[in-house]
This record gives structure tokens, C-alpha cells and sequence, in this order.
């Protein structure tokens, strides 16, 4: 199996399998079987410790679908299956496009085709499909970065806990929100189940949580604008955010985005230097957020000094 949570589920069920095996015999009584049983259990448990140390650094996810699509464990309704498919990866790829900065509020999402996983494998019970990336990589590839985020956006609009839901609000891109609601829409559509399994990331997503995160994106507008503000700057390296105190001493809270971060912080982590405490123009995208029913919210995100 290429996601490695489920590689993990596999190697632990086999070695419960073969312990159970084991214990059934002794050295005395069954000594070939009981050597042979014992090597095994030693080859699983350092297969296991092997994978816990492995790094993963690209892109690797299943994507199992159940309830009303899925036909037993014979298959899964075809158009359905290629829909929902297409809809997963256009979020993947848009969000890679996000992150690198290169996404438009209309138009075709550029290099898509960076964004393309592999299909390498299906599995049945619940119907599943695993995709890898193409490439090898030592280090972490931009496409697992992207593939992470959408994961964990789909984990965070079907939270129960609601200031989850409304954290992911204020960072994602309206063009990748857009992907997500198209497909949750077709997944509630379709009346189906949801499990995403990725790296050690385990999402499962009920008839009830598809509903409230279909509900949550269809009432959920984002509106973006710029704007110029002044004041006196403190930065949170750490967490990447940001307090701006103004003349009128209200205060401005938000995130800092990957350029103002590599403009405003060293290698080592630390705020350059006279600038902690200084008045200081800088250039933020103000979010308008409105969903059904709810006052307006707004958030924050320092774009960099003017």
C-alpha cells in the first residue's frame, strides 16, 4: 500500500495475527514452527519501526467513498466515482496554485498539471482509490503541502467544534473554497460516505458531518480587499501572526503571509531587527466573512510594509 497509515493498519494486523500464532506453540514441543512464527514477528516489528521512522515527503492519499455509490463490495457507481475524482483533485491543485501565489479569482488554474496525482491502486469494502505522486523527492514537495491543506480543510469545515470551522475561514482561498463546495455538493448529492487517509491522518466524514460541511461552505461568503493601515507593529514569530495598535487604540489581529513572513522574520526565527515596537505602514488583505444569519466577521492578513 503507498499511504502509509494504511500500510501501518496492514503491518499491525498481520502481526497481531502471527503473535496470536506464535503464542499456540513452544520451543519444546514445536520448535520449527515456533522459529519460523518468531522471525516473522521480529521481520514485522522492525518493518513497522522502519515505517514509523520513515519521512514522507510527497504527495500520497486514499479517498474511500461508502453509502448509496458504492454497490456492496463489488464497486462504485462509475460516474460518480470519475466526478467526485476530478472534483478532490481540482481542489488539490487549486490549493497548490494558492500557496505558490498564482491563483486568480477566475480563470484557468495555472500549472495545473503539477497538481496531478497518480491513481495506483483501488481497494473494495468501502470503495477506495489511492493516488501517489509521480515524482520522488527527498524533501517535501509543494504537492504534499497542498494535498495536506485540503485534508485538513475537509477535517475542519466538518468539525462539531465551530471556532474550528471559522479559524479555516479566515486562511483559505476563495478559489479553493469553491473546489471544496463543488465537491462536497457532489458527495451529499450522491448520498455518500467519506474516509481520507493520509500520511497518519485518519478523516472520516458520516452522512451527518457531509451535511454540515456542505450547509457550512454553501452559506459561507469571502470577501478580500486591500488595504493600507498604520501603527505600531509586534509580530509573533512562532505562530507567523501579527498586532497592529492604532492611533486610535484599537488593535488589529491577524496572520502574516508567507512573503511578509520571510520579509519580517531572519532564518533564526527572530523579528528583524527595529521593528518589534516601531510605527510602521503595512499593506493587509481585510476579509469580509458572512455566513446565513450571522454578522459579519473580519479578518486580517499582513501582506507586507509599505
Amino acid at each position: 500500500m503507498s499511504v502509509k497509515h494504511l500500510e501501518q493498519q496492514h503491518l499491525e494486523a498481520e502481526l497481531a495475527t502471527v503473535q496470536a500464532l506464535l503464542e499456540e506453540r513452544s520451543e519444546e514441543v514445536d520448535p520449527i514452527g515456533w522459529a519460523h512464527f518468531s522471525a516473522r514477528v521480529r521481520e514485522l516489528e522492525d518493518r513497522l519501526t522502519a515505517l514509523e521512522q520513515a519521512p514522507e515527503t510527497t504527495a500520497s492519499v486514499a479517498v474511500f467513498f461508502g453509502g448509496r455509490p458504492v454497490v456492496g463490495s463489488r464497486g462504485i457507481e462509475a460516474e460518480f466515482g470519475g466526478k467526485a475524482l476530478e472534483e478532490f483533485e481540482n481542489a488539490v491543485s487549486t490549493q497548490l496554485a494558492a500557496i505558490q501565489g498564482t491563483v486568480g479569482a477566475r480563470g484557468p488554474i495555472p500549472q495545473r498539471a503539477r497538481g496531478q496525482l497518480l491513481l495506483t491502486d483501488v481497494t473494495r469494502g468501502s470503495f477506495g482509490f489511492l493516488f501517489e505522486e509521480a515524482e520522488n523527492s527527498l524533501v517535501e514537495t509543494p504537492l504534499k503541502s497542498a494535498l495536506d491543506d485540503v485534508v485538513e480543510l475537509i477535517q475542519q469545515v466538518a468539525s462539531p467544534d465551530e471556532e474550528i470551522f471559522e479559524g479555516a475561514s479566515e486562511l483559505v482561498d476563495p478559489r479553493v473554497l469553491g473546489s471544496m463546495r463543488s465537491f462536497l455538493k457532489l458527495v451529499d448529492d450522491a448520498g455518500a460516505t467519506l474516509r481520507i487517509v493520509e500520511g497518519d491522518r485518519d478523516v472520516s466524514l458520516p452522512r451527518q458531518s457531509i451535511e454540515i460541511a456542505r450547509k457550512r461552505v454553501d452559506e459561507l461568503e469571502i470577501h478580500d480587499e486591500p488595504t493600507l493601515e498604520r501603527g505600531v507593529l509586534y509580530l509573533l514569530p512562532d505562530s507567523r501572526r501579527f498586532e497592529l495598535h492604532r492611533a486610535d487604540d484599537s488593535v488589529l489581529r491577524g496572520t502574516l503571509s508567507s512573503e511578509a513572513a520571510e520579509a519580517l522574520i531572519d532564518p533564526s526565527g527572530k523579528p528583524r531587527p527595529n521593528l518589534i515596537g516601531s510605527t510602521v505602514e503595512i499593506n493587509l488583505s481585510r476579509r469580509r466573512i458572512t455566513a446565513l444569519g450571522r454578522e459579519p466577521r473580519f479578518s486580517y492578513r499582513l501582506l507586507g510594509t509599505a
